[in-house]
């Protein structure tokens, strides 16, 4: 799956799960509702700011929330090695 269909159905399920309207969850992350329309249905892309705002608004830890298991995967292996693709000791 796409990482920004990932973030987007995370938010929706959120969304969902606390029974907040797309208005409000604008309202709260302060994010101007058209735009955040267009973010969740996929004709935009979400800042970096408006997904921090959308993380605070719905309660999420934004690393837990918005990193799939398998980038995070990738992400633990790559910290394991140091430069070059040496592991670290």
């Amino acid at each position: 799956m796409e990482h920004g269909s990932f973030i987007v159905d995370r938010i929706r399920e959120a969304r969902e799960v606390r029974g907040i309207s797309i208005a409000e969850l604008a309202r709260r992350a302060e994010i101007d509702e058209s735009h955040l329309g267009k973010a969740l249905r996929g004709k935009r892309e979400l800042k970096a700011d408006e997904l921090i705002r959308l993380s605070y608004a719905l309660e999420l830890k934004s690393r837990d929330a918005f990193i799939p298991c398998e980038l995070m995967g990738e992400l633990q292996t790559l910290n394991r090695r140091g430069p070059g693709g040496q592991a670290k000791r």
